[in-house]
């Protein structure tokens, strides 16, 4: 099955057995037909974490990492210990055959992380909150907040057209992370008419050592 980026647009799945059963039908081209519209975030993504994680030791969990495009750019900058999870089986069997995962995990986004608390060096997590309203963004971010360790790093990107105040609001109500920084607007796909009026953002969280209050 070809992706229909017109869809992502209009018609966003969002139960978790209709996202794993539209990933798993769009796997196998996944990868091409991405790098062929122009799909850049995994490039900026993994920028930004060697720009904030000097230590290519650290461990990473990328979550909603698909078929590894973020993970194979993390590969390029040296990053070997990252953690990859995902809803989508055949997703993950196509991230795991590029040999950049220490471990891959199947596992939906909206429930209890199958972790540890105080884990992970960073968390990331790109191309995929447009599908979660934000008391659902606020449930995850906890979730990453909860496996991150103190100090540690949490990065998603977010479309540009669906950042809301109530974000920022939902996100500072979180006592135990702090926004850093919002980038500026970068291009989605630089390379899709369905797309190319549509920017994101990268949102860089700090977990904190202590709460807010």
């Amino acid at each position: 099955m070809k992706i229909n980026t017109e869809k992502w647009l209009t018609n966003i799945s969002i139960h978790p057995k209709d996202v794993e059963k539209e990933y798993d039908s769009i796997s196998h081209s996944y990868d091409a037909e991405l790098e062929a519209k122009g799909y850049l975030a995994p490039q900026h993504a993994a920028t930004i974490i060697k720009n904030h994680v000097s230590n290519t030791d650290s461990l990473i969990l990328e979550a909603g990492c698909g078929t590894g495009l973020l993970g194979l750019e993390l590969n390029k900058q040296g990053f070997s210990n990252v953690t990859g999870m995902d809803i989508s089986a055949l997703c993950l069997k196509k991230a795991e055959s590029k040999g950049i995962y220490a471990k891959t995990v199947k596992h939906n986004l909206l429930e209890q992380f199958p972790f540890p608390d105080k884990v992970f060096d960073c968390v990331a997590c790109v191309g995929v909150f447009s599908r979660f309203n934000e008391a659902q963004i606020k449930e995850i971010v906890a979730q990453f907040a909860r496996v991150t360790k103190e100090e540690g790093i949490i990065i998603f990107s977010h479309r540009e057209d669906l950042i809301t105040p109530l974000l920022h609001k939902t996100l500072d109500e979180l006592e135990i992370v702090k926004v850093e920084k919002v980038t500026e607007t970068l291009p989605y796909f630089s390379i899709d008419e369905h797309y190319k009026e549509i920017n994101i953002r990268f949102f860089i969280l700090r977990k904190m050592k202590y709460t807010k209050k």
